[in-house]
């Protein structure tokens, strides 16, 4: 993947409002920051019966038992190289009854792991269970808990209730997704609302500052007006263009005071697990306040674009990344273009289409088969793009009604061109309005003079 100074690892999951049942996660953790111990003693319930039952399991994390609701060991075997992200285990369990429907998974692990200082790691990303000058991140990407898993439709539940009880020697702040930070080496944390799981606790501080929770870094009271503010307008903004409510305020975490000058990986980078905004790379949250079109404005619409998709909407098909990534980046552009005026957005667009040029030719979206065909480049630049493209040629009303609509869709409708296309119609597109756009711009060579044409259209 191409890295840039904002690298945007944004892989938010989260159980769609539209699912009947929701998994609910219990047990216990033990953290050892300084030893780069992570142990886990984890239930899963309240989901359907069903055998085999499946679930992953990061790979540095070792299996030491799984039972059932009665405490019997039951029997698993394990695959590697299933997890479309690559950081988990798959692992199948055996049910003595064939007949048998298994209703709680329990289970019990051990993992160690290298403990990094800022300066010594060579990468960074928000599959990987960090340790790092006292402080253990892990996101629901790692699969630091055990993650149901669907191999028939390539589903994970990552999004879950949970009620847990975490203990982390010589820690000052134990945080996990959704709920609220405690100051203890020694938490019970809960939440029942469904979430996608991060986990960030260590000798940091927090603070709370105007209903907003700071985790990891210093905030100032002009920066915390400002951010409160540029929330809120980025929130309105969302909420008035695509007619669908905005969830809860985030929580904002900087990795400041882990990395001082330095970071993992020697980039900076951005990623969120709703409601958790995480910023890598020393970033403190004074330096998040800039609103002239630069990075910083970027970023903060960008993440904030991922609780409707990755938070409302999961996709899952083979235009998932074009669903994810490519719509939040399409949102950010909108919203420089409000915030920072028309000439932010265009020099930004300007740069995107640099980035294509150099990097040539790019898939037909109606000829995309599997995830892996929509690399960094496309997510990033192309699709932002098409969309800003289809905006120009259609109207926004148009474009935000088809945004709409993928949000709105059923849960198991696939992230795919025909539903893509249906969307557009369902937006008010016309079959003929639809067959033009799909003529110029999205299938090469004549993509990129459309989309140099009109994204750049004022």
């Amino acid at each position: 993947m191409t890295r840039s100074r904002w690298l945007l690892l944004a892989v938010v999951l989260s159980a769609s409002p539209t699912r009947a049942q929701v998994p609910h996660l219990a047990g216990s953790l033990m953290l050892d920051p300084d030893a780069g111990r992570f142990d886990g003693a984890l239930c899963v319930s309240r989901f359907s019966p069903r055998a085999p039952v499946r679930f992953l399991l990061a790979t540095g994390l070792n299996v030491a038992q799984v039972t059932d609701s009665a405490g019997r060991v039951l029997d698993y075997k394990w695959y590697y190289d299933v997890d479309p992200t690559g950081e988990g285990t798959e692992y199948v369990v055996s049910l003595p009854d064939t007949a048998a429907r298994l209703s709680k998974l329990c289970v019990s692990y051990v993992g160690a792991f290298p403990v990094y200082d800022s300066n010594t790691a060579s990468d960074d990303w928000k599959g990987r269970i960090a340790f790092t000058a006292g402080t253990v991140r892990a996101t629901e990407q790692t699969k630091w808990y055990p993650v149901l898993y669907d191999s028939a439709s390539n589903h994970m539940e990552q999004a879950v209730t949970y009620r847990l009880h975490v203990r982390c020697p010589g820690c000052r702040t134990i945080y996990v997704n959704g709920a609220t930070p405690v100051r203890d080496t020694v938490a019970d944390v809960a939440s029942a609302v469904a979430r996608p799981l991060m986990l960030y606790v260590g000798r940091y501080d927090g603070h709370q500052v105007d209903g907003f929770d700071y985790l990891g870094g210093a905030v100032g009271p002009t920066a915390a007006r400002v951010l409160r503010r540029t929330f809120d307008e980025i929130k309105e903004y969302y909420e008035r263009l695509l007619d669908v409510a905005y969830g809860d305020r985030p929580t904002l975490l900087s990795f400041r005071s882990v990395a001082r000058e330095r970071y993992i990986g020697r980039n900076t980078w951005a990623f969120t697990t709703w409601p958790t905004i995480a910023f890598d790379g020393g970033l403190d949250f004074d330096q998040l306040i800039d609103t002239t079109g630069r990075e910083s404005l970027y970023v903060l619409s960008h993440e904030m674009a991922h609780y409707y998709f990755g938070t409302v909407l999961v996709p899952r098909g083979p235009l998932y990344w074009l669903y994810l990534e490519s719509t939040a980046d399409y949102l950010s552009l909108k919203a420089i273009g409000r915030f920072a005026g028309d000439s932010a957005m265009r020099a930004r667009v300007a740069d995107y289409l640099r980035q294509i040029q150099r990097t040539g030719s790019f898939p037909t979206l109606s000829a995309i088969r599997t995830e892996g065909e929509i690399d960094g480049t496309y997510r990033y630049r192309v699709g932002p793009l098409y969309l800003l493209a289809l905006d120009r040629m259609m109207g926004e009303r148009k474009a935000a009604g088809l945004l709409r609509e993928l949000l709105t869709a059923p849960a198991e409708r696939p992230a795919d061109y025909p539903s893509f296309r249906q969307a557009a119609l369902a937006a008010g597109i016309t079959a003929a309005e639809f067959a033009r756009f799909e003529a110029e711009c999205l299938t090469p060579p004549a993509a990129t003079s459309c989309i140099a044409t009109l994204a750049s259209t004022p």
